[in-house]
């Protein structure tokens, strides 16, 4: 593939932030991943999906480009043995927004599903212990990080939306139209609440599912689980220390979004 073109997403394709895939998955022993003290592979930004354009920057060697796209907010580092050359004409992956109802349908099929840092892709790659292939069997938690089998927490919400909201938290903390909530106890909360609203800060996203229930991918359950929706309310003040706002002001406080277009009008 040639410098400084353009390129496709052939199927679910990993996004790093570092170009160092072969250390990534492996390492020095060739079975080993890079996990921080949470057993997190912090170097996973998302999963892109299939017909996601790119413009490759600068070849990195062992396959390996740093590249863009309009589908995340930084440059990142890309195989592009999962991409396709392509013309700077070619358009930009084609979003369609599920409805509320499918979307609902959609999250619950995920529950139980594990909790993987930088998944958006609940079956995840099996590609990567192709390109990448450890040199002894690797147990089924570790399979699952290796090939990105799971979802974060906002992965979670861009699997079911088809990549239609942001990726990350800090972006979808101005996405959509924020519910006044500020000085509010949880009781006084809940009413005003509407499926898939979003109860949002940076760094954790809980989705309302139900007028009583949440649904989130937690790193600390391992997976996506259901909660009650004023407990989680309370949970998120009394414990994560959080302070309900209207507008999102700093680490000391969250806020409530409601983004589906049908939502807005």
């Amino acid at each position: 593939m040639e410098f400084n073109r353009f390129a496709t997403a052939k199927t679910y394709t990993p996004i790093l932030n570092t170009p160092n895939f072969t250390q990534i998955f492996g390492g020095k022993d060739g079975s080993t991943l890079p996990l921080d003290e949470q057993g997190l592979l912090r170097c996973i930004e998302m999963v892109a999906f299939p017909k996601t354009k790119f413009q490759l920057l600068k070849n990195c060697g062992n396959f390996i480009y740093l590249a863009t796209t309009n589908e995340y907010p930084s440059p990142v580092y890309i195989d592009c043995r999962f991409l396709t050359p392509c013309s700077s004409r070619e358009p930009k992956r084609h979003i369609i927004l599920p409805s509320i109802s499918v979307i609902i349908r959609e999250l619950e099929k995920l529950i139980g599903t594990p909790y993987i840092w930088g998944g958006n892709y609940y079956l995840g790659i099996p590609e990567l212990v192709d390109f990448y292939p450890p040199k002894k069997q690797l147990n089924e938690e570790i399979l699952n990080i290796w090939t990105l089998k799971g979802l974060d927490c906002s992965g979670l919400l861009y699997q079911v939306t088809n990549g239609f909201t942001p990726r990350n938290t800090s972006e979808l903390l101005s996405f959509g139209t924020s519910i006044p909530i500020s000085g509010l106890e949880p009781r006084e909360i809940v009413p005003l609440l509407l499926p898939l609203d979003m109860i949002v800060w940076k760094g954790h996203m809980i989705l309302v599912l139900t007028p009583k229930e949440t649904i989130e991918s937690l790193a600390t359950s391992k997976k996506v689980i259901l909660s009650n929706l004023t407990q989680r309310l309370s949970e998120v003040i009394e414990i994560h220390k959080k302070t309900p706002s209207d507008e999102w002001k700093d680490s000391t406080s969250f806020i409530i979004k409601r983004w589906h277009p049908d939502r807005l009008f």
